[in-house]
């Protein structure tokens, strides 16, 4: 795996040890999922914030309309509420947005 995914991966691993141990497995399967469908956006968008060419609001603004293919499938059948499964979408894309561009920085 990429180093930079297997970094997002890492820093998702300890979100889900202190935030939703009970759904690890189901967590880790979708962001695994989600990571490889937006692998090729990542790489493009973060060199582009490395050559200058995108800055970091609209790094965020472009991955944060992948969102949507975080589908936290495995929580929503576990019937986990919407807004707990909206909540954790959101740390991980937190997760995905700060990961990628600190290791830029």
């Amino acid at each position: 795996m990429d180093p930079l995914l297997q970094a997002i991966l890492d820093d998702i691993r300890v979100y889900v040890g202190q935030n939703v141990r009970e759904f690890a497995d189901q967590v880790l399967t979708d962001s695994k999922d989600f990571l490889q469908s937006a692998k090729d956006d990542l790489q493009t968008w973060t060199a582009a914030v490395a050559r200058g060419e995108l800055d970091q609001a609209g790094f965020e603004s472009l991955l944060r309309g992948k969102q949507d293919l975080l589908e936290m499938r495995a929580l929503t059948e576990a019937g986990l509420a919407q807004v707990r499964v909206d909540t954790i979408r959101n740390a991980i894309i937190g997760i995905v947005i700060d990961r990628a561009l600190g290791e830029l920085g």
